[in-house]
């Protein structure tokens, strides 16, 4: 049966799980391990389709006439302090013929996006070089926060590809 748990003690003596009163595991041997789990299966953002972050912006898949080696990615962003955002992309190779929404996404790393204390906009810019040569294109944008009154925005994304 599913079973929320809305309380863990131990108090180095015992512990006690507990779901709203009712005891589920009382244990007096602390040094007992117990796994627990709340039943919603983790899946990484790199995945292909889905991530366990609810609040990600998508784009359409964007093929190009003449294959691409960069990608220079722009966006204006405002992230609270107690926010996070993270980039990812998925190309599909020249001669390819695997579908790219098939393909998992790979993090776009070490981009430097500054906190906005009063809700303004950063441009922030990351470029991408030395892939191997590639016709479509899909990004990704995750938006983490501790504090669900102060959430990451962004606005005017743009994706330049480079030969």
């Amino acid at each position: 049966f599913p079973v929320t748990i809305v309380e863990i003690l131990n108090n180095g003596a015992n512990i006690k799980v507990s779901n709203l009163g009712a005891n589920i595991i009382t244990d007096t041997n602390a040094s007992n391990t117990y796994t627990i789990t709340n039943g919603i299966k983790f899946v990484y953002e790199e995945a292909s389709t889905g991530g366990t972050v609810h609040s990600k912006y998508i784009t359409r898949q964007i093929d190009f006439l003449n294959p691409s080696t960069s990608i220079n990615l722009r966006l204006d962003v405002s992230k609270p302090a107690d926010a996070t955002v993270e980039f990812y992309f998925k190309t599909k190779l020249v001669g390819e013929t695997e579908i790219l929404a098939n393909k998992e996404y790979t993090q776009i790393t070490s981009v430097t996006v500054p906190t906005s204390l009063g809700g303004e906009f950063y441009e922030v810019e990351k470029q991408i070089d030395s892939l191997e040569p590639f016709n479509s294109l899909i990004l990704k944008v995750v938006f983490k926060s501790t504090n669900s009154a102060q959430i990451p925005k962004i606005k005017n994304l743009r994706a330049v590809v480079l030969e």
